[in-house]
């Protein structure tokens, strides 16, 4: 990755309360749908390795530099400001999705033949139909977890500047989970991970950023009637990974807001002038 302010993966907001069909023409059914994952990942990034897409460039392309006079900070010899994985979604256990459908093969009640109708989010999540006449057919419920970041190595080379490895926010809860539980052990910002030379390294990165609550008038979701209420819950990031820190004036761990960082491993800081806050 290259190029200033860039995003690897963003898992977006729920932008209104509206129930979305999810047809991907219309605009309001764009805005209604909501960036949840059950699944696994392996995720591979490298930011910042090189300026531009010619690994031997001394300056960003002019298409991927942001010229800003309130970003003086901003040059065209760094990568600045880019993401590995954003999450905004407010995905968290308890979560409950207020009857939105979503893309799928067999039919809930007489919504015709399009291929973005199918069965409401709700019978995948929760097992329950939502409307006059909707049935839900042969689903095996799905309820909704914390986001799982199992497998991943998201690096910063020496070009990057003040990226952010996972930036976590509105209430959602993002689990770095270990080797027992289909996760990984460790994980590293260094390209050449706990052998990475400082002349390699990023400048500024942040490993974690954790920010602000749960609120239902910004996640548009609601929490299920069997669990805890999630209004004001802390977004959270749960680390059950050894972190290897090699970023210069980095930051490992950062919570804002009323954020929350449950760190149950090691971290090891290699470079200078990094901390945890």
């Amino acid at each position: 990755m290259y190029g200033d302010e860039n995003i690897g993966i963003f898992f977006s907001a729920k932008k209104t309360d509206r129930i979305s069909t999810n047809d991907p023409i219309k605009q309001d059914d764009r805005e209604g749908g909501v960036g949840i994952h059950q699944g696994i990942f392996n995720l591979k990034m490298e930011i910042g390795k090189q300026l531009n897409s010619d690994s031997t460039a001394t300056e960003q392309s002019a298409e991927g530099q942001i010229v800003d006079t309130s970003k003086p900070d901003y040059t065209s010899t760094t990568v600045d400001g880019n993401v590995g994985v954003f999450v905004q979604s407010g995905q968290r256990e308890g979560l409950k999705i207020i009857g939105s459908l979503t893309y799928g093969t067999k039919q809930v009640n007489n919504q015709g033949s399009r291929p973005w109708n199918g069965e409401q989010q709700s019978c995948i999540f929760e097992g329950e139909a939502v409307g006059s006449g909707a049935k839900c057919i042969g689903v095996t419920p799905d309820s909704i977890h914390d986001l799982y970041m199992d497998k991943f190595n998201i690096t910063f080379g020496k070009y990057a500047k003040n990226g952010f490895m996972f930036l976590v926010d509105n209430g959602s809860v993002v689990h770095l989970r270990d080797a027992s539980n289909n996760g990984q052990d460790d994980f590293s910002d260094g390209i050449n991970g706990d052998t990475t030379n400082q002349a390699d390294t990023g400048t500024g990165t942040v490993v974690g950023y954790v920010n602000g609550l749960w609120k239902k008038t910004s996640t548009h979701l609601d929490t299920l009637a069997t669990h805890t209420s999630l209004q004001n819950m802390p977004t959270e990031l749960k680390v059950d990974q050894n972190l290897t820190m090699v970023s210069d004036k980095g930051i490992a761990y950062y919570a804002d807001n009323g954020g929350l960082i449950n760190i149950n491993k090691k971290i090891k800081q290699l470079q200078r002038k990094a901390m945890v806050r």
